[in-house]
């Protein structure tokens, strides 16, 4: 239908025709589909037909001049990266919706937040020089929104003109993630290298990636360590002949993506998306000539494959290293810090038990066993990596009382305190991650969620001005706001989720804490694509491995330890 409109003149098109196969398009990803799709298998139908309409309405704006096409274009893309937020359009997806918001819906707060988010996540992207122009505030035009027809991508830095191009028809199976196309190689100086060739060797502790040159290159590194980031850029580079942008995802537990693309002309740029807490070192051989990169667990110079067997055979006791407290955001210490306190015992609490299934997700998953599954990992991480001791109030699938539980903390004279549960939504298209502290609150989402986790509480009405006084005593709160903070921003990097941010609520289960205490609600159950992921093993222990590292990421800010590399991994 497409097709057979392009060969209309414009000048005889009617919006009428575009909206005719938008009501296709529509009907199909509308469906509900059985199996959530994946990063590692061919787009779903619904995925492309999504993606198909929003090209399709990107074409109504620009042949007609129809406003309406740009704010259905912009639902589209919005609609694909909820529903689905490992889809393996959501490069081009976001790229073209933050263009949309900024030079055609004024919506630059929005299209700021996606810009960010699409150079995070694709950093060696030939457009995000570009991207990187416009958070700057520098004047850039309209660049091309997404790949043509022919199934070139628009990846090439957009010049400062506005280009008019038509999208790929809907009919046409585009490349969900099609490469960047590589200007002609001009003549290269004498100092030029060639990317030949890009291997990966996965090992039990670690990740051996080989990249193939055709003499020694000038390399740099850098990181984002907020978004969990390492990149090594090679000047004087270019593509060896048959070799072309690579973009690999990886279930490993150090690294999920692996990112080889031309970055701007004459550099090649291999950006490491780290899921955990990696060690990278890069290493030059001659003959044949090739870059290595070796990734290990750990902040210490990786072990040998020889040492680490040593560990395994005669367990050492955790390093462990005083470090100076990091102030708080505002640059204050608090009561914790001035002391120099330390975090030596953690209570984790399981949410839910017994006849409290707490949410149940569309597959029968109910959250009970989510979250214990998670507290148990989340356990072993702590006392292996850390060497902290650690208590359950839960270890099996046993009813515990809300206000019992915090009571277990205080009798044990805990240091930290995290209750772990999964959030849900009547929307099944919600997804993302919180983390919650102690406090009262208006907010009418943070309320919904503390209701729905209090709700088993057997206390009456007359214990209100209690529960009212020991919330606002809680001298734990500023600490506690800290904790949350650097749990939140793990979660969200860990799992690759939308981050919900940093909430405050009346939690009964965090009432009468004499600790840093939070909530942590790690994915929708609700959602049927997460519901999927959290009854698999492999993804508890990755929330597992979030949560420690914001654990240990708030010990370390109390000038606490310094874990040493350990050989227990995620996918143990």
């Amino acid at each position: 239908m497409h097709e057979a409109l392009e060969r209309i003149p414009v000048r005889e098109r009617r919006p009428a025709q575009y909206e005719a196969i938008a009501d296709v398009l529509t009907a199909v990803w509308r469906r509900p589909e059985r199996v959530p799709p994946s990063q590692d298998i061919t787009p779903t139908p619904a995925e492309e037909a999504l993606f198909a309409d929003g090209g399709l309405h990107i074409a109504l704006a620009q042949d007609l001049r129809d406003p309406v096409g740009w704010r259905e274009a912009a639902f589209d893309f919005s609609r694909l990266l909820r529903r689905f937020p490992g889809t393996r359009y959501r490069r081009n997806a976001e790229w073209a919706l933050a263009q949309i918001e900024w030079f055609h819906l004024g919506a630059r707060g929005q299209a700021r937040r996606h810009l960010a988010d699409f150079l995070r996540r694709y950093p060696a992207d030939p457009r995000a020089a570009y991207a990187q122009r416009q958070l700057r505030g520098l004047r850039v035009g309209p660049p091309q929104l997404l790949p043509s027809a022919a199934g070139e991508t628009a990846a090439r830095a957009p010049e400062p003109a506005p280009v008019h191009s038509a999208p790929p028809a809907p009919a046409a199976h585009a490349a969900a993630e099609p490469a960047a196309p590589q200007a002609p190689t001009p003549s290269a100086p004498a100092s030029a290298v060639d990317v030949t060739s890009l291997e990966w060797h996965a090992e039990p502790h670690g990740l051996t990636l080989v990249i193939g040159l055709s003499g020694r290159p000038r390399m740099s590194r850098g990181a984002v360590k907020q978004t969990h980031a390492v990149y090594f850029d090679f000047a004087d580079a270019h593509f060896a002949a048959g070799m072309a942008n690579r973009f690999i995802h990886l279930s490993n537990p150090l690294v999920g993506e692996i990112e080889l693309a031309r970055f701007e002309p004459g550099v090649i740029r291999l950006a490491l998306h780290e899921r955990g807490d990696a060690q990278a070192v890069a290493m030059y051989f001659p003959n044949p000539s090739r870059m290595v990169i070796s990734l290990q667990p750990g902040t210490a110079p990786p072990a040998t494959r020889r040492s680490l067997a040593r560990v395994r055979s005669h367990p050492a006791p955790p390093l462990r290293i005083a470090r100076a407290p990091r102030p708080l955001p505002d640059g204050r210490q608090d009561l914790s810090r001035a002391l120099g306190l330390k975090v030596r015992r953690i209570v984790i609490d399981a949410g839910h038990g017994g006849f409290d299934t707490g949410a149940i997700g569309p597959n029968g998953l109910d959250e009970k066993t989510v979250t214990l599954s998670v507290a148990l990992r989340l356990g072993r991480l702590l006392q292996q990596r850390l060497g902290e001791q650690v208590i359950y109030t839960r270890t099996t699938d046993v009813f515990v009382p809300l206000q019992e539980r915090t009571e277990i903390a205080n009798k044990a004279h805990a240091d930290l305190f995290i209750s772990i549960h999964a959030n849900a939504n009547l929307s099944p298209d919600v997804t993302g991650v919180a983390a919650y502290y102690l406090n009262l609150t208006r907010n009418p989402r943070a309320l919904e969620v503390a209701a729905r986790e209090n709700a088993t509480t057997q206390l009456g009405d007359h214990a209100l001005q209690h529960l009212l006084d020991s919330i606002a005593q809680n001298d734990k709160r500023q600490e506690s706001e800290d904790f949350c903070r650097d749990i939140d921003l793990s979660l969200a990097h860990g799992l690759d989720e939308v981050n919900l941010g940093v909430k405050s609520a009346p939690f009964i289960v965090l009432i009468g804490a004499r600790m840093p205490s939070v909530l942590a609600e790690v994915s929708f159950l609700s959602n049927p694509h997460y519901a999927r992921l959290l009854a698999e093993p492999s993804y508890r222990q990755r929330i597992a491995l979030a949560l420690y590292h914001g654990i240990a990421r708030y010990i370390h800010s109390l000038g606490g330890v310094q874990p040493a590399p350990s050989p227990a991994l995620a996918g143990r």
